[in-house]
């Protein structure tokens, strides 16, 4: 595992998209980032933008079989995503929030989104993604996604979620969430750490401590 800084900015979960096959970059990234990310978790890197924006990691929301994006994602950038996986453009009638990557949550087996999403966001969310999603704020927060990182094998959860929560994590992502932090004691996980079943790398403020804790949480640790 590996520790980096995007252009000097820790907050490297904000610019990624990465599933267990693809790395998704905005053209800003330093090659010797975008290598270290390939190949720590073992992906294809594919430079692309999201309304224009680097923020792909905000604005998108990723798992094996799709892509999440939101309704203002320019024709040529869907264009690009379409070549490698499923898109799914989500309504600007249900999701007026745009910065999806903060509400929604997904990996394989499930999701969770955010109490700001209404009744009918959450189901197009099932309609046009095949899963079951829960609803939760954790931490008395309700950009649920920003406090926590999530793979096919576990997932590492704010440090001040409830067992309540845990539990619904739990329930909807179908693995054995734990608690932690990121950044010398932060609970924006997200912000923090790129993952997926095959490894990760955090960021440069990130403790040695705080690292195997990521590594713990979704069994990354190699005997």
């Amino acid at each position: 595992m590996r520790r980096l800084s995007f252009n000097g900015n820790p907050n490297i979960g904000a610019f990624f998209l990465v599933n267990n096959e693809f790395l998704f970059f905005p053209p800003s990234s330093p090659t010797k980032i975008i290598e270290e990310i390939e190949d720590n978790l073992n992906v294809f890197p594919i430079k692309t933008t999201i309304f224009d924006s680097p923020l792909l990691g905000i604005y998108g929301v990723i798992n094996s079989g799709f892509v999440l994006l939101p309704y203002f994602t320019e024709k040529q950038e869907l264009e690009i995503f379409k070549e490698y996986l499923e898109v799914i453009v989500l309504s600007k009638k249900n999701f007026p929030l745009t910065a999806l990557g903060n509400l929604i949550a997904v990996n394989d087996k499930g999701g969770i989104a955010s109490p700001y999403l209404g009744k009918e966001a959450l189901r197009e969310l099932e309609d046009k993604t095949g899963l079951e999603f829960f609803q939760t704020s954790l931490a008395n927060y309700k950009a649920i996604a920003s406090l926590l990182v999530v793979n096919n094998r576990g997932a590492l959860v704010s440090y001040k979620a409830s067992d309540e929560e845990l539990e619904i994590i739990k329930k909807a992502l179908k693995v054995s969430p734990l608690r932690g932090s990121i950044s010398l004691g932060s609970q924006f996980i997200k912000l923090g750490v790129i993952a997926n079943d095959k490894g990760c790398v955090v960021n440069s403020l990130t403790t040695g401590f705080e690292l195997s804790r990521v590594e713990e949480a979704l069994d990354l640790i190699k005997n």
